[in-house]
């Protein structure tokens, strides 16, 4: 699997999606995301920071390419997608290996692989406490 992964959210409108550039895996990402980024707002948040470098368990810890590489906002900006195969697609010319998909209505996230197939429920990385 790919270590790129793209971080997206349902909307009205289709998917508002970003890329995390290092250590994308179910593992990492996946665990983070499930743990860390679990309501509509914080997922919007982390979204809102456009690609990143590196996925951190909250805002302090992530690194975005623009706000801590100074990158241009045009080149790193969270990108619209119309529907969900159409995010997979197209983020598949760019390397991505695991995509995670936040549904705010139930609050959940689904990751699927580089080929579109549902992975194993996130829920095993789910730590409680």
């Amino acid at each position: 699997m790919k270590n790129v992964s793209s971080i997206g959210m349902l909307t009205p409108q289709g998917v508002l999606a970003t890329t995390a550039g290092w250590n994308g895996i179910p593992m990492h990402d996946g665990q983070i995301l499930i743990n860390c980024w679990n309501t509509p707002k914080a997922v919007a948040v982390l979204i809102g920071l456009g690609d990143l470098v590196y996925l951190g368990p909250n805002v302090a810890e992530t690194v975005a390419h623009t706000r801590d590489f100074d990158r241009d906002w045009a080149l790193t900006m969270p990108k619209k997608f119309i529907s969900v195969k159409q995010w997979q697609r197209q983020e598949h010319y760019y390397g991505v290996g695991c995509y995670y998909l936040f549904d705010p209505n139930n609050a959940e996230w689904c990751a699927y692989d580089e080929c579109g197939h549902i992975l194993k429920e996130l829920s095993e990385y789910k730590i409680d406490g």
